[in-house]
């Protein structure tokens, strides 16, 4: 089961008296992926998605894992940041564009000037929204991949808010996809590998609350640069291929460093972000230039909807190593 404490199904199967093994939901998002692939060796594990309770407590959905059927290590996380409005913040990504805007200098009219520019909110939501971060009401810590693309698609102008899940993501990744029609394969290619360069690729956590060999993506530097380009005027299409390659080439850094950690060769791509074609393409592209073993879904897909084949997996790990 998920390893989230609230789940109903959790519950039920306690007040049952069923025997139950807790997984964490990005762990069990890439034992699907080996599971698919019929891989019984450690990978480190790329897990992409909205939502999933973390072993801190707190909402993880951007991470780098190294993974086996025994357990897994977090290894690396995007850029942390505060998520406030409790679930409207899922389906409203201007309350994340917000949130990432005040992180960046705690400034409030600042971030208020921004918003009069980028047309994110009114006032009065704004206000409440520095409300709720400055008191840590309704707000939770996150490194969600999927709220990041909520937050990039209403900086740039595509979806502030979606009507069904996904909405802001897809017509960022259509917005992407229009640019990339109109440039040749070699000039993506050679943008790519531009990108890697000029990127702060890798940051330490250095806290005490973190091992000391986990690190960090640094995509508030990426939001940030978005939000400079956007007000220079560049073209939202070129801007929302900029934030794919973009976060390709972090993703390829961070699996770069988790290969110096562990001597892992085989990265497993998986959770909901990679149902997005164009990510993917890319993450694949250039993990394979840097001589990685790439394993993504194919049969089933990527997204909680595939999430069960990774529990079943450890379940029968579980029932062939340990029952007695």
């Amino acid at each position: 089961c998920d390893l989230h404490p609230r789940y109903n199904t959790n519950t039920a199967a306690r007040e049952l008296g069923l025997p139950l093994l807790p997984l964490q939901h990005h762990y069990a998002h890439i034992l699907s992926c080996m599971a698919e692939n019929d891989c019984d060796q450690p990978v480190i594990g790329v897990a992409m998605d909205g939502t999933g309770y973390g072993t801190d407590g707190t909402i993880w959905g951007g991470e780098i894992l190294k993974c086996d059927y025994a357990g897994f290590q977090r290894l690396g996380t995007i850029a942390p940041f505060q998520q406030a409005g409790g679930d409207k913040a899922s389906r409203e990504g201007w309350r994340i564009a917000i949130a990432m805007l005040y992180g960046l200098s705690h400034d409030q009219d600042k971030v208020s000037a921004l918003n009069e520019k980028l047309h994110l909110c009114s006032e009065r939501d704004l206000t409440a929204q520095f409300f709720m971060a400055d008191h840590h009401v309704n707000t939770i810590t996150s490194t969600s991949a999927g709220r990041l693309y909520d937050a990039i698609s209403a900086l740039l102008g595509i979806r502030t808010s979606s009507t069904f899940e996904g909405e802001a993501a897809m017509y960022l990744q259509f917005a992407a996809e229009r640019y990339a029609q109109t440039q040749t394969d070699t000039a993506m290619h050679r943008y790519l590998q531009d990108v890697q360069q000029k990127l702060p690729l890798i940051i330490p956590i250095t806290t005490e609350a973190q091992e000391s060999s986990a690190f960090r993506l640094p995509t508030d530097h990426l939001f940030q640069d978005l939000l400079h380009a956007r007000l220079s005027g560049v073209d939202t299409d070129q801007l929302a291929w900029q934030f794919h390659a973009s976060l390709a080439a972090l993703i390829t850094s961070a699996c770069e460093q988790a290969r110096q950690q562990t001597g892992l060769e085989t990265v497993a791509l998986s959770g909901g972000v990679m149902q997005n074609t164009l990510l993917t393409h890319l993450c694949e592209q250039s993990l394979r230039l840097q001589g990685f073993h790439v394993l993504r879904h194919h049969l089933i897909p990527p997204n909680d909807g595939g999430i069960c084949l990774g529990q079943a997996a450890a379940a029968m790990y579980h029932l062939q190593n340990f029952h007695s």
